[in-house]
C-alpha cells in the first residue's frame, strides 16, 4: 500500500502530470530533486581524493582542479573508481615491497604508500633543495633510495600523516547514510509498486561506483596541504650514475623517472603532457657571444649546450662572424605528482572481475528505466540508445583494453582518448586507437543525454511518482 496524496485533485492513478508538483500532503517535484543532489553533491564533494597540491598552486587553482574530477566523477564514474583500484592496488604491492627490508614491515603502512604516491613527500639533495629543487617522490622512489642506502625510512607515523589528512569522516558517513537511505527508498517503492523517476534511477547508478571509489580510497590522506621533505645526503648525480645514467641525460618529470616512469604502462597524449603543471619546466635560454673565427664546421656544436629531454635546435649555421648565439636548455622538475600518475596496469584477474560487479549493476539500474514513462516517444527511443551504448562500449573497451594489454600488442591504443600506451611502437597503425577513440566518444554522448534527459524528463511523469511510501506498513513492527 501507498500513500495517496489528497492534496492536489490533479494527481489521480493512472494519469500523467505535468508541471512543477507542490509537496501539498505528498512528496513533490522539489522532494525528487532535492533528496538527489543532496546525494549526488556529498557523494561527488567526498568521494575525490586528489594529490598533494604544488606549495605555487593557488586555492582557485586546487579549487578548479577538484571541480574537474569532480565531473569525471558525474560522468565517467567507472573511470574513477578504476583510478582508485590502481591507486590501492599500487599501495598494496608497496607495502609488500617495503615489508622485505629489514624493521620496514610495522613503519610502512598503506596509509603511507598512498602518502608517497599522492606526492606527500618531497625529497632534497645537495644539488636538488629549496622551493625550486625539491620535487616530489613516490613510493617506488623511496623504496628504491631506502633498500640502496641513500637514506633512512621516513620516521614520519600513519597517525601524523593522518593528522595532516583533512579527511572528514563525519561527511564521509553522513554521505554514505543519504546512499544507504536513497538505496532503501527505492526498494521500499519497488515493493509497493511506486516508479521511480529517471533522476532517482541516475543517483542510485552514481552512488554503486561511489561507494567502490569509498573502499579503495578509504585508506588514502585527503585534502593534505603540506608536503613532507626529505633529506638524501647523496647527490642526485651520484645516485643517477649509480643506475647508469649520467647527470646531463634528461629527464621528464623528476631525476627519479628512471625508477618510476618504467612501472607507468600508460601516459598523456601530447597535447595534455604539461596540462596542469608547472609551465616553463622547460626552458630554453639563447645568448649572443663573440667568438674567434674558425674555419672548422665540427666545432660548431662545441659551442652548444644542452640539459634537457626536449630534441635541440638545429646548430648554426657557420657564418664569417665573430658573433655566435649560444643554445641552453634547463630544466626543473615537476613540484606535484599529477592526479593521474598512477593509472591500471594489468590490475589481477580477481580485481577486474570485482570491478565489473558494480559496472554491470550500474549499467541494469539504468536498463530498469527501459519501460519508464517519458515525456515524448523520442525521448523513451533515445534512452534505450543511450542505455545500451553504455552497457556494450564499456565492456567492449574494458574487455579490449585488458586483451590488448595481455598480448603485448605494440601499436596505439588509448583509454578515455586522453591517456595512451606508453610502449606503442611509432610504425605500427594506430587502428585500436581510432576504435576506442569512436568508443569513447559514443560513451560520452550517451552519457551526457542521460544526465540531461533525467532533468528535462521531470516535466511530466506518472501520477504514482509523487506518492509516498506507507512505511508503517512496509516495515515490520510491534
Amino acid at each position: 500500500m501507498s500513500t495517496i496524496p489528497n492534496g492536489d485533485p490533479n494527481i489521480k492513478p493512472n494519469t500523467i502530470v505535468e508541471g512543477w508538483i507542490y509537496d501539498t500532503g505528498y512528496r513533490g517535484t522539489l522532494d525528487i530533486l532535492y533528496g538527489c543532489l543532496v546525494v549526488l553533491v556529498a557523494a561527488v564533494w567526498t568521494v575525490v581524493h586528489l594529490n598533494v597540491p604544488s606549495q605555487n598552486d593557488s586555492d582557485w587553482r586546487i579549487f578548479w582542479r577538484r571541480l574537474r574530477w569532480s565531473l569525471v566523477s558525474i560522468t565517467a564514474p567507472d573511470f574513477l573508481t578504476l583510478v582508485a583500484a590502481a591507486q590501492w592496488d599500487c599501495a598494496q604491492r608497496s607495502v609488500k615491497e617495503m615489508a622485505k627490508l629489514p624493521g620496514a614491515a610495522e613503519k610502512w603502512t598503506l596509509v603511507h604508500a598512498f602518502y608517497a604516491n599522492s606526492g606527500g613527500f618531497v625529497l632534497e639533495a645537495p644539488d636538488y633543495n629549496g622551493p625550486d629543487g625539491r620535487f616530489p617522490i613516490s613510493a617506488e622512489s623511496v623504496h628504491y633510495l631506502v633498500s640502496r642506502g641513500y637514506m633512512p625510512l621516513p620516521s614520519i607515523t600513519k597517525e601524523e600523516i593522518w593528522d595532516k589528512s583533512k579527511a572528514d569522516v563525519f561527511a564521509k558517513g553522513l554521505a554514505l547514510l543519504q546512499s544507504a537511505w536513497i538505496f532503501m527508498m527505492a526498494i521500499a517503492r519497488t515493493a509497493q509498486g511506486l516508479p521511480l523517476t529517471p533522476i532517482e534511477l541516475f543517483t542510485l547508478a552514481f552512488v554503486i561506483s561511489t561507494v567502490m571509489s569509498y573502499f579503495f580510497w578509504w585508506r588514502k590522506p585527503q585534502n593534505v596541504g603540506t608536503p613532507t621533505k626529505l633529506w638524501c645526503e647523496t647527490t642526485m648525480a651520484r645516485v643517477r650514475a649509480d643506475a647508469g645514467y649520467s647527470d646531463d641525460q634528461p629527464y621528464e618529470d623528476t631525476p627519479m623517472d628512471f625508477v618510476e616512469k618504467p612501472s607507468r604502462y600508460w601516459k598523456r597524449r601530447d597535447m595534455f603532457v604539461d596540462f596542469d603543471l608547472e609551465s616553463g619546466r622547460r626552458k630554453m635560454e639563447s645568448t649572443v657571444v663573440e667568438l674567434p673565427r674558425w674555419d672548422n664546421a665540427s666545432n660548431t656544436n662545441d659551442r652548444i649546450s644542452f640539459s634537457s629531454q626536449q630534441p635541440p635546435s638545429p646548430a648554426p649555421s657557420k657564418t664569417p662572424s665573430n658573433f655566435q648565439t649560444v643554445v641552453t636548455w634547463t630544466q626543473t622538475p615537476i613540484k606535484r605528482i599529477p592526479d593521474d600518475a598512477i593509472m591500471a596496469v594489468r590490475l589481477p584477474t580477481k580485481m577486474v572481475g570485482f570491478l565489473m560487479i558494480p559496472s554491470m549493476i550500474h549499467c541494469s539500474i539504468h536498463l530498469a528505466g527501459w519501460n519508464h514513462h517519458f515525456p515524448t516517444e523520442t525521448e523513451k527511443i533515445l534512452w534505450r540508445i543511450a542505455v545500451i551504448i553504455l552497457t556494450v562500449m564499456s565492456s567492449v573497451s574494458v574487455g579490449a583494453v585488458r586483451l590488448l594489454g595481455i598480448k603485448g600488442y605494440k601499436g596505439r591504443y588509448n583509454l578515455l582518448w586522453v591517456w595512451v600506451n606508453g610502449n606503442a611502437d611509432p610504425r605500427t597503425k594506430g587502428i585500436w586507437d581510432i576504435v576506442l577513440s569512436w568508443s569513447t566518444f559514443m560513451l560520452i554522448l550517451a552519457r551526457f543525454y542521460l544526465i540531461v534527459e533525467v532533468c528535462i524528463s521531470l516535466r511530466k511523469l506518472p501520477a504514482e511518482v509523487f506518492y509516498d511510501v506507507d512505511w508503517v506498513n512496509w516495515i515490520p513492527h510491534i
